[in-house]
């Protein structure tokens, strides 16, 4: 309410456990989480109609057999998956959970959780993601999981790019013109559009395997080590413009004053 009231853009999530808090079946945790969060939605436009509100939640599964509340497990994605859909339809900016990972070490385990909740939460289209970096079923914090995430959602931006159809992307003249044995490497069209069409890797390894071992034979995990120290190293933050400095300022005296 304080939200909507001072136009304040909104969170309005739900946390459910499913055979827990919500029914054990995907479609009855989805009513159960849609019932939530269509309560504070109504109430914030109550209070101020057209108020900006994102709504959505984390979906999880409780294992039985060692009590942990799952955060890589399948079920996430498919809940949420489903969440996001019926919030599309509803017209209703949807908020999901990916990135994070039961594993509790930087392991295949991680990589595998991490990667599929990512690419799910991105194919699926739901608007506000969070979640990546969290390792050990949310139980610490992981920077290294932090940058193979940020890889893993290049891979699924592309991915989410789709194949744009134009006459110019056909290629037909192109392919006319080089004819069948002949190759593409010198043509304008490769060198317009090879770089904006493929994703480039940082720290995935494409390399040939004499280069691979000349640099170390190096593994995901190594190279994911390295470009974490290297950011925590050098990185610089961009700095705010002496504009933006001015507007914040003139918040925080108003602030101050009141």
């Amino acid at each position: 309410m304080f939200a909507a009231r001072n136009g304040v853009p909104y969170v309005y999530a739900t946390k459910l456990i499913a055979g827990e808090t919500s029914p054990v079946t995907p479609a009855g945790a989805i009513v159960v989480a849609l019932a939530d969060v269509l309560v504070g939605i109504v109430l914030g436009q109550l209070v101020r109609q057209g108020a900006p509100v994102i709504a959505g939640g984390f979906f999880t599964i409780k294992n039985q057999e060692t009590g942990i509340i799952s955060y890589g497990a399948p079920e996430i994605s498919l809940m949420g998956t489903g969440m996001a859909n019926v919030l599309r339809f509803l017209r209703i900016p949807s908020f999901g959970f990916a990135g994070a990972t039961d594993a509790k070490v930087s392991d295949a385990q991680m990589g595998l959780e991490a990667a599929f909740s990512i690419l799910h939460a991105g194919m699926s289209g739901t608007s506000l993601i969070y979640g990546c970096g969290q390792l050990e079923y949310g139980q610490t914090g992981s920077l290294e999981l932090l940058v193979m995430g940020d890889e893993v959602m290049g891979m699924t931006r592309r991915m989410m790019k789709g194949v744009e159809v134009n006459e110019e992307r056909m290629a037909r003249g192109v392919i006319d013109a080089v004819q069948p044995g002949g190759h593409y490497l010198g043509e304008d069209h490769t060198l317009k559009y090879f770089r904006t069409e493929t994703w480039w890797p940082t720290v995935m390894n494409r390399a040939r395997i004499a280069d691979w071992e000349a640099n170390g034979s190096k593994s995901l995990g190594q190279r994911v080590k390295e470009k974490t120290q290297s950011i925590i190293n050098t990185h610089q933050s961009e700095k705010l413009s002496a504009e933006v400095l001015s507007k914040i300022q003139t918040i925080v005296n108003g602030a101050d004053a009141r």
